[in-house]
């Protein structure tokens, strides 16, 4: 469930002892904002990249989902000391322009992937983006970076429902056609 995801994702917060780097899907707001509330919890800033990140961050803010006051621009990464940083960013998926992969292939502007940088991937393949995300975790693990999917530890929970959760749906919703 989201809530072990939240646990999971919080321990990694709390004991990562260098820059932690989130990558997941922008859609996934609550995780989000558990993501956000965690690292202002154990007084660490978070940075935002991808557009579509930081996109769904400004509506978090405006329908006032959360209380955000610890998110920094990535132009002032390197002013806090890298175990006060958690970067949330786009391209789990292993899209080729998005903040994950521009930081695994070493053309992103401000971030270098560094041996004790922790990568958490808090998303699933799927499946049509095999190639690119293996082409992703290949770049990663040749940064020698820590590498964590959710196969190695509960970092996802699918957003999809369930058969019983749309059995549920269909119950509550009275529709005509």
């Amino acid at each position: 469930s989201e809530s072990v995801v939240a646990q999971n994702i919080e321990r990694f917060i709390k004991e990562t002892k260098a820059r932690l780097i989130i990558g997941t899907f922008a859609s996934q707001v609550e995780r989000i904002i558990s993501i956000v509330k965690t690292a202002e919890k154990y007084n660490k800033k978070i940075v935002v990249e991808g557009r579509s990140m930081k996109a769904n961050l400004e509506i978090i803010k405006l329908l006032k989902l959360a209380e955000i006051q610890n998110v920094i621009p990535i132009e002032e990464i390197e002013n806090y000391p890298p175990d006060r940083i958690v970067m949330l960013v786009t391209g789990a998926q292993g899209e080729e322009f998005a903040a994950l992969m521009r930081i695994a292939n070493k053309t992103h502007k401000y971030v270098r992937l560094k041996k004790t940088d922790t990568i958490l991937l808090s998303s699933s393949i799927i499946p049509t983006n095999h190639k690119a995300i293996v082409k992703l975790k290949d770049n990663l693990y040749r940064s020698e970076a820590k590498v964590v999917t959710y196969l190695d530890s509960d970092i996802h929970a699918s957003g999809h429902g369930n058969r019983d959760e749309l059995k549920w749906i269909h119950q509550k919703i009275n529709y005509k056609f």
